[in-house]
């Protein structure tokens, strides 16, 4: 079995990982509803799990969180993208359950403040080793992370790359702004390590 999942995948069919999704369109490997605990899969089994666009629609992030740590070895990478809370991408579906922000998943990684304060949320612990803000400067998107991010480690399948920006003052510039006026960061793109 392959190493890699890629949950709620959909028509995008990934050569190289488990594609899973809640109907079984061409490609997919795995048709579950992920709301249903626990996922069909081995404990501590994958070493990248991708879940692009999937998140906000899950009712119960801690224990989502939980279900891909379960499944997930120590050290495994773990992508997420998800609308911004206040962008029109976030809004304009009405099946989205949650709005997040860049502070959303601090509850998951003991360095944080939020996750020493509230470590009783869940037994998932997660490093937060990047935040990134999806924008469009342009037509295409960009991925824009703080100046200290190796870049080197931030690789995504084709269909899913973004050129990469590197700004930790324009990040800090847009953080301000997104907070007072909406649809300046369409989605962030969390990178989480397996503790």
């Amino acid at each position: 079995m392959k190493s890699k999942l890629h949950l709620g995948c959909g028509h995008i069919i990934l050569d190289g990982y488990v594609n899973q999704d809640i109907i079984g369109l061409k490609g997919v490997d795995v048709v579950h509803d992920l709301s249903v605990f626990p996922w069909p899969f081995e404990d501590h089994y994958f070493e990248e799990v991708l879940m692009i666009d999937v998140l906000e629609h899950l009712e119960y992030i801690p224990k989502t969180l939980e279900e891909i740590y379960r499944i997930t070895k120590p050290d495994a990478r773990i992508i997420i993208q998800v609308p911004y809370y206040n962008s029109w991408d976030a809004s304009a579906d009405p099946t989205h359950v949650h709005f997040l922000n860049e502070n959303s998943l601090d509850i998951f990684d003991p360095n944080k403040n939020f996750g020493q304060q509230r470590s009783y949320y869940s037994n998932a612990k997660f490093k937060i080793y990047c935040v990134g803000f999806v924008i469009y400067p342009f037509k295409s998107p960009r991925l824009l992370l703080e100046q200290s991010v190796d870049i080197k480690y931030i690789v995504l399948p084709p269909c899913y790359e973004k050129i990469i920006i590197q700004s930790t003052l324009f990040k800090k510039i847009l953080t301000h702004s997104a907070h007072r006026l909406g649809n300046i960061i369409r989605s962030l793109h969390f990178e989480l390590i397996r503790i």
